[in-house]
């Protein structure tokens, strides 16, 4: 609401400012112009939460014209958050030129979990069916599933409770590790709003059903703590 806000009020001056940043142009070391282009980035984050064709355009043109991989990050981030509808071919596009890398594949993978979009589940879903994609290997685990934690926007609907609880019991016997790091989500639960509060408990109590000590006392023992049971 407040981006949105700002958005309405300066939106002239944040695109000339954004302007301003694009044609600057640092040296040959990567160092030179990080201040430009966080700036420049913070510009662009206010301007496309309108979700304008405007927008979108100047999303795509951030990530076309991007020098440095952070830079194409991070407009793929703000595109994964818009209604774009080129948004989907050109995130296929990058997981083709990035997935046989291990970093940009991990890259990739936080792109996806971080989206804000309704199909957010069914991409994080058919990424995880990928021949590519392997649950076992810890840094692909966690860009898929982790981001999810702090994506509050749609973690904390009925639908992200559900995936939380779910992936958290399929990775318990695989990588519990990761499993845990995703529960912490739910670790103040007896102080959410009162809306929240019973689902998130009830997610709580089917994991301790479904992932008894003998697979995993790590996460058995998790959910009993954040449900504030003793025995």
């Amino acid at each position: 609401s407040l981006a949105r806000a700002v958005n309405a009020k300066y939106r002239k001056q944040l695109v000339e400012l954004y302007n301003e940043m694009q044609a600057y142009r640092p040296g040959d070391s990567p160092n030179d112009g990080i201040e430009q282009r966080i700036l420049k980035h913070v510009a662009l984050d206010l301007i496309s939460v309108d979700d304008a064709p405007d927008s979108h355009r100047m999303i795509l043109n951030h990530y076309n014209t991007a020098k440095v991989a952070s830079e194409r990050v991070a407009a793929l981030a703000l595109l994964n958050r818009c209604s774009a509808h080129e948004r989907r071919e050109v995130l296929e596009q990058v997981y083709q030129q990035w997935h046989p890398h291990l970093s940009g594949y991990a890259n990739y993978l936080r792109l996806i979990s971080g989206g804000t979009r309704d199909d957010v589940f069914d991409m994080i879903e058919f990424e995880k069916s990928r021949s590519t994609f392997d649950v076992t290997q810890p840094t692909w685990a966690r860009a898929l599933f982790l981001p999810m934690a702090l994506n509050n926007k749609k973690v904390w609907t009925d639908q992200g409770i559900r995936w939380v609880k779910d992936t958290v019991v399929w990775l318990a016997s695989i990588n519990d590790y990761t499993a845990s790091r995703l529960l912490n989500v739910f670790q103040h639960c007896n102080n959410l709003r009162p809306t929240l509060r019973p689902k998130v408990q009830a997610a709580l109590e089917q994991i301790l059903a479904q992932v008894p000590k003998s697979v995993s006392p790590t996460i058995h023992g998790q959910a009993k703590a954040y449900l504030g049971k003793r025995k």
